[in-house]
């Protein structure tokens, strides 16, 4: 006999616009039809009233790794409004240092992961100081959290 075994699931409710969801959301659920009810409680009791025209939902196995991090990066920054950016600073390093302590046992491993993340990073940093931005950087600095956080 199998076990029932929740997973995550993020649920996006459209409505009339092509281009950004009325609602989106990550639920951990048994199912995608609790997932779906889950998200649509969630939709309602902010009192959302636009119609909706589909509803989308991905498993862990269909959302693209740049999406799963776009929504990871969107929970943080939306916890970390009103926080001193100092503080923000610091749970974000805590957060890339116990991440990579856990994937990888090795030292060696884990330095060397270390090294591709903050490699990453600086040449982010780089093409948004010199104006050379690429769609990822314009995703994050155009969107509301961005703007809210970067002011």
């Amino acid at each position: 006999m199998k076990l029932a075994v929740s997973k995550f699931y993020e649920v996006m409710i459209w409505g009339e616009r092509k281009d950004a969801p009325l609602f989106h959301v990550g639920v951990q659920t048994f199912s995608e039809d609790e997932a779906k009810t889950e998200a649509l409680g969630q939709y309602r009791a902010h009192g959302f009233v636009n119609k909706i025209e589909r509803i989308e939902v991905l498993s862990d196995l269909h959302i693209k790794p740049e999406r799963k991090q776009q929504s990871l990066f969107e929970d943080f920054a939306d916890l970390s409004l009103g926080y001193d950016i100092a503080d923000i600073q610091g749970a974000a390093i805590n957060l890339a240092i116990t991440g990579v302590q856990r994937a990888h046992v090795k030292l060696e491993v884990a330095l060397a992961r270390w090294d591709e993340l903050m490699g990453r990073g600086r040449e982010a940093l780089l093409r948004r100081y010199v104006g050379e931005t690429d769609h990822r950087d314009e995703n994050v600095v155009a969107s509301e959290i961005g703007k809210r956080m970067i002011g």
